[in-house]
């Protein structure tokens, strides 16, 4: 007979492939759900450790192990739990914590005997009892209001359903809205010129109305408006608030990847902490998250919001560029549609910020953000400017020639714009996206539009523009609240 010659021990990365092969499901992408939980049928302790290894990188973007997790539950169910298990009538009566049922005394035995031996349901665990699995489920419960996933209200249920009586607050729920409280209180009474400086620099002033906007956000009014030219600080409104506030989170809805880049860049060197979001990665919780309105409009983003309303830590939600939802209708952009109704179902501070909004189509935006005009606080400054001027030139030729001749003559406008002007940078827009192939190509210049990269490689085109390009020919995926300060001149191509 042959000896077996012993396996040789294995590496963790071994053991690791071991563990892949044997359960494939682990590696599937994370969904929503428990679709991929459910394929393995037994709860071990390497099935608990890949399942929270992978969802505390997703949703932290830390890789948690069993021991951390239980250091972390421990120690927020000895501050905020403990207390309502025992008035929940937790306590040491015998083996299950449960004090001998009368009924079972009487046939001849303890309960937690009637438990482990008698009138056992088909699907019970082998080494629990009825009673001890009461006692498992109030723990979860009390865990699932924690987390803020939606555990009812209710203590029970009387006769048909009737409602018996509201549970008690929870004492993490009190701990939390007394935070919000502090940060609030704290908010109210900071020197907001002081900080102003702090942030941005000794010499730096309110501008037109921003001290009152800002006042105004302080204070807690919602629906705020403000209505300012281009350059006007609007972005202030939500920026300095987050500086003086940055245990709260303001979310900030932003229409398009480049303006979304360049206030998450501004932030950054004002020392506030900013994240932008992106759908099916790890969403650390920030002072300011930037999202697009499609993004918003997620089930991924709503748990997002749902976990930071647990938290009781978001403070307000910021649309910027908010005239764009006049452009919404059911075939373009239709998520903008319902913008307004999916934010004010989340309770928090509005703020809206445009430099595009007439007084004519206040109450068609009103409506379809789901507002009242009556109850808008309204700041509106003057977004003309003295120092633009607009001219309109129209290029007639024969039909088979007028592109043609359209961006021949668009080549030379520019080409003489660039031979006066010493410093400064100009953007010609186009129509479509061939336009502006053929006309960067023409005047061999930087080019910039939706379908040419990934949004970190055009945040590398954009940058490069900024640093060193004077001339971007682009379609209007570039603008809407990019900052450039030295743009002087734009073009606009149309037929």
């Amino acid at each position: 007979m042959e000896r077996e010659e012993p396996e040789p021990p294995r590496t963790e990365p071994e053991k690791e492939q071991a563990n892949r092969e044997a359960n494939p499901e682990d590696d599937v992408p994370d969904t929503p759900g428990f679709r991929d939980w459910i394929k393995e049928r037994k709860w071990t302790s390497d099935r608990a450790r890949r399942i929270i290894q992978r969802h505390s990188e997703r949703l932290m973007a830390t890789r948690l192990t069993i021991s951390a997790w239980r250091h972390m539950a421990i120690g927020i169910s000895n501050r905020f739990l403990n207390e309502a298990f025992q008035e929940d009538g937790f306590g040491d009566e015998d083996v299950d914590g449960v004090a001998d049922n009368p009924a079972d005394l009487q046939a001849g035995h303890g309960t937690h005997a009637a438990g482990m031996i008698y009138a056992r349901e088909l699907q019970q665990s082998g080494s629990g009892t009825a009673a001890q699995r009461e006692q498992f489920r109030k723990v979860s419960r009390q865990w699932h209001r924690f987390l803020g996933f939606g555990a009812d209200d209710t203590v029970g249920a009387g006769r048909g359903g009737a409602i018996v009586g509201k549970r008690q607050r929870d004492p993490f729920q009190a701990a939390r809205e007394e935070a919000r409280y502090r940060r609030f209180a704290q908010l109210h009474q900071v020197d907001i010129r002081g900080k102003l400086r702090m942030m941005m620099g000794d010499s730096t002033e309110f501008r037109g109305q921003q001290e009152q906007v800002i006042r105004a956000i302080i204070r807690g009014e919602s629906p705020i408006f403000q209505i300012a030219g281009t350059g006007g600080g609007k972005s202030l409104s939500f920026m300095l608030p987050a500086y003086c506030s940055p245990d709260g989170t303001t979310i900030v809805i932003v229409p398009l990847t480049t303006l979304r880049q360049d206030l998450h860049g501004r932030c950054e060197k004002d020392n506030i902490d900013s994240y932008m979001w992106k759908s099916g990665e790890s969403h650390p919780v920030a002072t300011t998250v930037f999202v697009t309105p499609e993004s918003a409009m997620t089930k991924e983003f709503g748990d997002f919001v749902n976990r930071l309303q647990c938290r009781q830590v978001l403070d307000r939600v910021v649309v910027d560029e908010c005239h764009v939802l006049l452009d919404a209708t059911p075939k373009f952009r239709p998520k903008y549609m319902e913008l307004g109704r999916r934010i004010s179902e989340w309770g928090v501070q509005m703020v809206f910020l445009t430099a595009t909004l007439p007084p004519a189509d206040e109450a068609g935006f009103c409506r379809i953000a789901g507002l009242s005009a009556s109850s808008l606080r309204m700041f509106r400054s003057r977004t003309t400017r003295k120092n633009i001027a607009y001219r309109v030139r129209t290029i007639r030729a024969a039909p088979d020639k007028q592109e043609e001749d359209e961006e021949a003559e668009v080549c030379e406008i520019v080409q003489q714009w660039l031979a006066r002007q010493e410093s400064g940078r100009v953007i010609v827009y186009c129509g479509s996206i061939p336009r502006v192939e053929r006309l960067a190509e023409a005047l061999g210049c930087k080019r910039y539009h939706a379908k040419m990269d990934t949004a970190a490689g055009k945040a590398v085109r954009f940058k490069e523009w900024v640093q060193d390009g004077p001339l971007v020919i682009a379609t209007n995926a570039l603008g809407l609240g990019v900052d450039v300060s030295d743009v002087r001149g734009t073009r606009r191509w149309t037929q």
